[in-house]
């Protein structure tokens, strides 16, 4: 339909901006597409702080490795949800490992035991298939670099502060306390 998936938020952001309000700006996975700043403008986006599932590509040497082995193999940059595919390329190769045959309820069942250290942190699920550590991360973004102000980690009810967040009462109660 050639909308960008982040066409709301920007139209909401940028007469924002026209009207002369210089609140903080939030919005949520499609603002980590490329083409935000490029659609709202790099000034009106600059300082969105932005929700994602995967903390940024420069956050770990794990992720900074996968990056330059992404590049070498596709000649650019991996997108915002190539880690996600990687890491479920990976479950799906265990799964049918662990499983041992080439059948669909075998592998699924076998799905659930799959435990490994991904790219962004320990995969494992529970007895329904859940992940039992999901994590979201809050970013400001600045479209030159990263900085993860909070880790949220879905059914545990994990806060990870930054520095820049000293001093400020924020917290979640999910689903059950942090063990």
């Amino acid at each position: 339909t050639g909308v960008h998936t982040c066409a709301l938020p920007v139209l909401i952001l940028t007469q924002m901006r026209a009207q002369g309000m210089r609140q903080q700006f939030f919005g949520a996975d499609p603002l980590n597409e490329p083409d935000f700043p490029k659609v709202a403008g790099l000034d009106n986006a600059t300082g969105a702080i932005v929700s994602f599932q995967v903390p940024p590509y420069d956050s770990s040497d794990k992720l900074k490795a996968f990056v330059v082995n992404y590049k070498k193999a596709f000649n650019e940059d991996p997108g915002p949800y190539s880690g996600n595919g990687y890491i479920e390329g990976q479950i799906v190769i265990n799964a049918i490992k662990a499983a041992g045959k080439a059948d669909r309820e075998a592998i699924v069942q076998a799905g659930h035991s799959v435990k490994f250290d991904s790219l962004y942190g320990p995969v494992a699920f529970d007895k329904t298939g859940e992940l039992t550590n999901q994590a979201m991360y809050i970013n400001p973004r600045t479209f030159r670099t990263w900085e993860v102000l909070i880790v949220l980690t879905l059914g545990y009810a994990a806060l990870t502060r930054s520095p820049s967040l000293t001093g400020r009462a924020i917290g979640w109660s999910l689903a059950r306390p942090y063990p």
